[in-house]
């Protein structure tokens, strides 16, 4: 009995230790570009994007495009904001423009801002790529990972710059 016991605990030990393991791997993450919401519905983000908003009006009669997902990136209980703008003049030939707005105290603050092939440039704007919050935290801040058609980053936030900053990673 006594080695069935042994033999038992020894099989779950290994099988939380496998758990452990595997839940702290990287693979954990939150896919967050397919579920992203319609920023001109979000006042917070008109008025933070409104000379981009109106430049673009006058520039061409394409329609502006902002899209955004809310996520605590910080534990602070406090959603920030991880932001696309498609269309002019934001999309490009390179790509759209990924912003990272972090919420302090109601006030907005650009954390990182790059571009990246992550949208089809299709009437649908279908995703293209991945925009990944990893379980990952490193300075107290969720890793962000970005899959674009040619281009795979990790995003790391920087305490004493106060931002993210952009880290290729090898291909996948």
């Amino acid at each position: 009995m006594k080695r069935k016991n042994k033999i038992l605990l020894s099989s779950l030990v290994v099988v939380l230790l496998f758990l452990i393991v595997t839940n702290s791997s990287k693979n954990y993450k939150i896919e967050i570009l397919k579920n992203m919401k319609n920023g001109l519905e979000d006042e917070s983000l008109v008025n933070h994007y409104w000379e981009y908003i109106r430049g673009a009006k006058e520039l061409s009669n394409v329609p502006v495009i902002i899209r955004y997902f809310d996520i605590d990136l910080n534990k602070d209980e406090v959603d920030d904001k991880i932001v696309v703008l498609i269309g002019p003049p934001f999309s490009t030939s390179h790509g759209d423009t990924v912003e990272i707005l972090i919420n302090d105290n109601g006030k907005y603050h650009l954390a990182f801002s790059g571009v990246f092939r992550i949208n089809k440039q299709d009437s649908k704007y279908t995703p293209l790529g991945k925009i990944n919050i990893l379980k990952e935290m490193e300075n107290g801040f969720y890793i962000i990972e970005i899959l674009g058609d040619q281009t795979e980053v990790e995003l790391i936030y920087d305490k004493k710059k106060g931002e993210y900053e952009m880290y290729l990673t090898d291909s996948k």
